[in-house]
């Protein structure tokens, strides 16, 4: 029989024995630091049946230590002067009491604050705060300056300076009339001198509060007969005369007017009965 070509089997490699080994793609593992979570309020870690109010820190410049589950991150406080007074609120936006739970926890005015994170703004139910203490805000608007406010003075006003000593020109204590407007700065905001409540104006004068506040009548006897007098000082024709021992209500607590240089009170609309017919 003739012979027949066969093809010799090929060499086949065998397959390599799998390692145990394998290559995994690199993972960024990295985790997102608290910081960078913007308008975020830290939660609170403290004893939450303590009652005590943490102190609140007022050093010019102070640093504080932020865990971003990385590394520590060291930030510097920004310092804000409070031109009103400030209550202190928690994480959720509620006023802060002290250990006496009918007193509320409130930082006065000129106070120094010492605002976290370089001054970071955090907004708690649409209100900004700053933070000034673990678990303690502050409003933004505390030490922001705010416009003046205009009133009228509902009696004449002495101007005094911030001794709540009487400002003079010219040798003469400065005297501004009823009726006047005057510019309250900082919204009518309002300031304690020597236990007397003022109104700042510009250039670091100041009038009392109780000018520009209209006060309750007060009652008066007359101890004579009494005419009554217009603006002017004239006999009002129409008005009866007023008899001895009548109870009148003088106007705004009993403020004195000069009308041609006779002191008067106001007892009605243009209505005026001398104060000596009450003396």
């Amino acid at each position: 029989n003739p012979a027949v070509n066969v093809d010799k089997p090929v060499h086949v490699d065998k397959p390599a024995t799998p390692d145990n080994t394998s290559e995994v793609p690199a993972v960024d593992q990295t985790k997102h630091s608290d910081s960078e979570q913007t308008n975020q309020v830290p939660k609170d870690t403290t004893d939450q049946n303590s009652g005590q109010v943490p102190a609140v820190p007022v050093s010019r410049e102070t640093s504080v230590t932020k865990d971003n589950n990385l590394n520590d991150v060291v930030l510097t406080a920004k310092s804000f002067p409070l031109l009103h007074d400030a209550y202190l609120y928690d994480e959720n936006g509620e006023v802060v009491l002290t250990s006496d739970p009918q007193k509320k926890s409130v930082l006065k005015k000129g106070k120094t604050i010492s605002s976290l994170q370089n001054g970071h703004v955090y907004v708690i139910k649409g209100v900004k705060f700053y933070q000034v203490g673990k678990n303690q805000y502050v409003k933004v608007a505390n030490t922001v300056l705010q416009g003046p406010k205009r009133l009228q003075l509902k009696h004449n006003a002495f101007v005094y300076d911030e001794k709540g000593k009487l400002v003079k020109k010219h040798g003469k204590s400065v005297l501004l009339p009823k009726n006047k407007w005057v510019s309250a700065l900082n919204n009518a905001d309002k300031f304690k001198v020597n236990g007397v409540t003022y109104y700042k104006l510009a250039d670091h004068q100041y009038i009392k509060v109780a000018n520009t506040v209209v006060q309750p009548a007060k009652k008066l006897k007359l101890t004579h007969n009494a005419f009554v007098y217009d603006q002017n000082g004239k006999r009002v024709k129409k008005s009866k005369l007023l008899k001895e021992g009548t109870v009148l209500s003088a106007l705004n607590g009993a403020e004195k007017f000069k009308l041609k240089n006779k002191t008067y009170y106001q007892v009605g609309k243009n209505q005026y009965v001398k104060v000596a017919n009450t003396l």
